[in-house]
């Protein structure tokens, strides 16, 4: 579920500016996010995937996944935008196993700098903008 604000900015990603970003994530760096993904067990970290940025450029993801130990911020229930481009590397991934996900996507083009973020805004902790899958699922 999602505020439809948050909707409104990944559909406005801006790839006109883009400096060579081929796609967006909408990510989550709030503070409750961050605590929370950080002590999430570790049977719960596929449902969180984790960005790291460039230090040089907070707004370009440079690594992507749910492994990652060290992360500025978590995509927020795998909304992005994207060029065709990510339909090419779903296409490579698919070759090598069916279970590759938009998230393993995600992570090729952040591999390659291409991977730009959408930041939910902080707001207040008791106002929720979006509710990721149950880690019960």
């Amino acid at each position: 579920l999602y505020d439809p604000r948050l909707l409104r900015q990944i559909a406005t990603a801006p790839f006109g500016t883009s400096r060579g970003l081929k796609a967006f994530a909408l990510v989550d760096s709030t503070p409750a996010t961050m605590q929370y993904a950080s002590m999430a067990r570790a049977r719960h970290n596929k449902y969180w995937t984790r960005v790291a940025f460039a230090d040089g450029d907070r707004g370009r993801a440079i690594r992507c996944g749910t492994r990652l130990g060290a992360f500025d911020g978590v995509v927020a229930g795998e909304v992005y935008a994207s060029s065709p481009v990510i339909f090419d590397w779903l296409a490579t991934l698919f070759r090598s196993s069916l279970s590759a996900s938009l998230s393993d996507a995600a992570a090729a083009l952040a591999d390659r700098g291409e991977l730009g973020r959408i930041r939910i805004p902080r707001t207040s902790t008791r106002r929720i903008l979006w509710l990721p899958k149950s880690p019960t699922q």
